[in-house]
């Protein structure tokens, strides 16, 4: 969230994780034009015979993985 400027406090979602997950482990590339996140514990709280999430590949059961997002401008993350 910028926190000065004429954008100060105008807050956007980025990102939206997988349910009962957790987004970790938060990281970016040299030039900030990446940003590495861990998928943790995607559906927990279901089972095998009622899951709560079928990630990352839509087959069961989910499985943890790393995602990546990345400016295609060039510029940094969250850059205008």
């Amino acid at each position: 969230m910028p926190t000065d400027g004429p954008q100060r406090g105008f807050l956007r979602q980025f990102m939206s994780g997988v349910l009962g997950a957790e987004m970790v482990s938060l990281a970016f590339n040299t030039d900030s034009t990446a940003l590495f996140v861990s998928v943790q514990h995607p559906g927990e709280g279901g089972t095998l015979e009622a899951p709560m999430s079928s990630w990352p590949d839509g087959n069961q059961p989910p499985r943890p993985s790393v995602v990546v997002a990345w400016s295609e401008s060039g510029k940094a993350i969250g850059e205008a």
